[in-house]
């Protein structure tokens, strides 16, 4: 996914600049920017800067409050509603919830101290190392188990039969806990020089890979479905009993294709994954600024201009993916938003 990509982005700059920001006793060519270790901070902030940094605040803030609270209730209404507690998907959509949670508990304040540092000339290097190695880390985990939730989707509707056998929580959990191992190596291997950018590309070349697989499967499942019953209702209008073997064959395996529940069942599942859907085009649209500003503009800060500025708002819309998240969930998931609701009006009336 491009939240891996921009992931990538992020540990192949450090890792190209490693050389000439080993430490934090390195000179610079202007006092306003101050070298901190593989990033910068600012030590003596431009006006335009400090009204910049001050709006990055108070949208930070508003997003920290608003996506944390979204994300509890998500986690709540998944734990408090036993209909949702038994079924794998939203038991991963309530992982997502947790790390996006984290993101706004952790990323947003840290943001805040070191951008209020800055203004106030108080700036530190411990504060930006913080802010920005838990942004990679913690947006990894989340990026990663958003696909996990890709890779649930596409196996309850493209192997429905492996889905039942095989796919349960504890297994879904596991291999959430693996990937999010992997995300706080490629967060903390920088730090010590560690050159890790072939093996972050390879993953994310895998995971980029294999998500373009899953949609492209499930939309395939989901067209053949559809052929299937079109084919059916004409064949019932005409003849309800001219099926020939051919014809038979073809509709057995769309069944199976589908799923051996019900209908209905099948529909939900496709609704969920178009949700997700919306998910990836959303995650795709706030962290393409960030990609881009990485890709185009990857030398060593120097001076306080209009590219450090930019990365105020860049690095702001990579973290208000996990508040859209559940608001995505929450709009596009009737399931969810009923019992949300319902939790608000039982939480608020006492």
């Amino acid at each position: 996914m491009v939240n891996i990509f921009a992931l990538v982005l992020v540990t192949s700059m450090a890792i190209n600049t490693s050389d000439t920001l080993n430490s934090s006793t390195l000179n610079v060519s202007s006092d306003e920017i101050e070298s901190c270790f593989m990033t910068y901070i600012v030590r003596k902030p431009t006006t335009p800067y400090i009204i910049n940094s001050i709006f990055g605040c108070i949208v930070n803030a508003i997003l920290g409050i608003v996506g944390t609270f979204l994300n509890v209730l998500v986690v709540a209404v998944f734990w408090k509603t036993p209909k949702l507690r038994k079924k794998v998907t939203y038991f991963v959509i309530m992982l997502l919830s947790c790390i996006d949670m984290c993101v706004t508990i952790i990323v947003h304040p840290s943001h805040l101290i070191n951008s209020i540092a800055e203004i106030t000339r108080t700036s530190k290097c411990t504060y930006k190392m913080v802010y920005q190695t838990s942004a990679i880390i913690l947006s990894g985990m989340s990026y990663f188990t958003f696909f996990v939730m890709n890779l649930e989707r596409y196996l309850s509707i493209c192997r429905p039969f492996f889905h039942m056998r095989n796919v349960t929580k504890e297994r879904c959990l596991i291999l959430c806990i693996c990937l999010w191992l992997i995300c706080l190596g490629t967060g903390i291997a920088p730090i010590f020089g560690v050159d890790i950018q072939p093996f972050v590309a390879a993953l994310a070349v895998l995971v980029l890979g294999g998500t373009f697989f899953i949609y492209l499967s499930i939309y395939k499942v989901a067209k053949k479905g559809r052929n299937s019953r079109l084919r059916s209702s004409s064949r019932t209008g005409q003849d309800g009993f001219s099926i020939t073997l051919e014809e038979t064959t073809s509709t057995l395996e769309s069944r199976d294709s589908t799923r051996p529940k019900t209908r209905v069942s099948f529909v939900h599942d496709l609704q969920l994954a178009k949700m997700y859907v919306v998910v990836l085009f959303s995650t795709i649209l706030l962290n393409l600024p960030n990609a881009l500003v990485l890709v185009l503009f990857s030398g060593r800060i120097e001076t306080v201009d209009n590219i450090v500025q930019v990365k105020i708002w860049t690095l702001t819309l990579v973290a208000m993916n996990s508040t859209f998240n559940s608001l995505i969930f929450f709009w596009a998931n009737d399931r969810l938003r009923t019992e949300g609701w319902r939790l608000c009006k039982n939480f608020f009336r006492f």
